[in-house]
């Protein structure tokens, strides 16, 4: 698999949202454009208490993302993770953030 600090710089870039400002209508947060439920999922899975308005430090952002993209995308290609960060968990089996996703796979590519 492709670092994933590769992958989530791609992301911050594709994201283009460099302040950290909300994102998505104000549902996502900081640089990544993380969302309340990948952050839900995150103290599930680590038994943490993370708020939301805590990833807008830069250290929880990437924390939450790389746990969020290894627990849902662990073995899948660049473009599948890509997917499953713009569009949710299901979004490979459901064909949605093919896009997102291609994009992606195209700035990593150019990066490695």
């Amino acid at each position: 698999m492709t670092n994933i600090y590769l992958i989530l710089m791609c992301i911050c870039l594709l994201e283009g949202n460099p302040s950290g400002r909300p994102t998505d209508h104000g549902q996502g947060k900081s640089e990544l454009s993380i969302h309340a439920a990948a952050v839900s999922d995150y103290n599930r899975w680590t038994g943490l208490r993370v708020a939301h308005a805590d990833v807008s430090d830069s250290d929880v952002a990437y924390d939450v993302a790389r746990a969020y993209i290894e627990h849902y995308a662990g073995g899948k290609t660049v473009r599948e993770i890509g997917q499953i960060w713009n569009q949710g968990a299901s979004a490979v089996r459901d064909h949605r953030g093919i896009e997102y996703g291609r994009r992606l796979a195209n700035l990593v590519e150019d990066w490695e």
